[in-house]
């Protein structure tokens, strides 16, 4: 009786995952994602279809579940996780402007020496942040194992491309 529970507790966890995963995934990350689901589903299937619970093997089923699960959830929350880096320093970019204006007129020697150190400033914070962005880019392909010139990694980068812009343009 207690393995019986402790296998259909283990089957809820993996339905848990599967389920948060599939309910996160944005419509762009999916395609990205679909090979790992796929592989899991595939495996899921045999359990729906050929295996009881007094079947041979049910142990190590219920084991490679939850490897596939978890391999499935530790790429979406990767992409997740990166994708909010991304989006933070897209922020930090956003919360200050590239050039601070006095309140009142003033002459265009003053206005630029005003700023020189200001924009300096920005444009360091802009080049680090842009390094980020390529790293959690980076790492993000590495973690799916697909090609960069992918049509669905290019429309995960096309997305990533049009949050920076609508950012870019609350300047």
């Amino acid at each position: 009786m207690e393995t019986f529970r402790q296998w259909t507790g283990k089957l809820d966890l993996i339905e848990d995952k599967n389920n948060t995963v599939l309910s996160t995934l944005l419509p762009v990350e999916k395609p990205l994602v679909q090979p790992y689901l796929d592989k899991f589903d595939a495996h899921i299937a045999k359990g729906i279809e050929q295996l009881n619970w007094k079947s041979p093997g049910i142990v190590e089923f219920i084991e490679q579940a939850m490897e596939d699960v978890q391999e499935v959830e530790d790429i979406a929350n990767t992409l997740q996780e990166n994708s909010k880096n991304v989006n933070e320093t897209l922020a930090q970019w956003a919360s200050e402007p590239m050039m601070m204006r006095k309140p009142r007129p003033i002459e265009p020697e003053e206005f630029e020496k005003d700023n020189k150190a200001f924009r300096s400033t920005r444009t360091t914070i802009i080049k680090e942040g842009g390094k980020a962005i390529q790293l959690c880019m980076k790492e993000t392909l590495k973690t799916l194992k697909v090609s960069n010139v992918s049509i669905y990694w290019k429309d995960y980068r096309s997305e990533e491309r049009r949050v920076g812009k609508e950012c870019r343009s609350r300047w």
